[in-house]
């Protein structure tokens, strides 16, 4: 988004509209993948995005820092941070987000189908 919109908002701009379109996408990964969770949407995405919402305050707050102490692009800076909140963020879904609705691995498909979501 920052390569396309970047030159016509501030990229604190960018990074609050991003926002919700990662959150959502990250939380099917999360769900279905990593933790096969089974519980309520409704009830897990809230929590799910709680945990995002703690990263782009801090985003908000240490972008901008990152870019006039770092000799990097905004693009590296973010993507260093991005690093820093996939491995913080995987232990707040694991013990908040999805706590209680993790199911294991196995090879059952049914944990995907839709009948869960309310």
């Amino acid at each position: 988004m920052q390569y396309v919109l970047g030159d016509y908002l501030p990229y604190l701009v960018v990074l609050l509209l991003a926002w919700p379109i990662n959150v959502l996408n990250a939380y099917v990964g999360y769900r279905y993948i990593v933790f096969r969770s089974r519980d309520p949407v409704l009830r897990e995405l809230p929590r799910f995005s709680l945990v995002y919402v703690v990263a782009l305050v801090a985003n908000l707050a240490l972008l901008p820092v990152a870019i006039k102490a770092l000799p990097f692009t905004i693009y590296v800076d973010q993507a260093l941070f991005i690093g820093v909140v996939f491995a913080c963020s995987y232990l707040g879904h694991k013990y908040f987000s999805f706590r209680g609705g993790h199911r294991g691995h196995s090879a059952d498909t049914s944990s995907h189908d839709l009948s869960g979501l309310f």
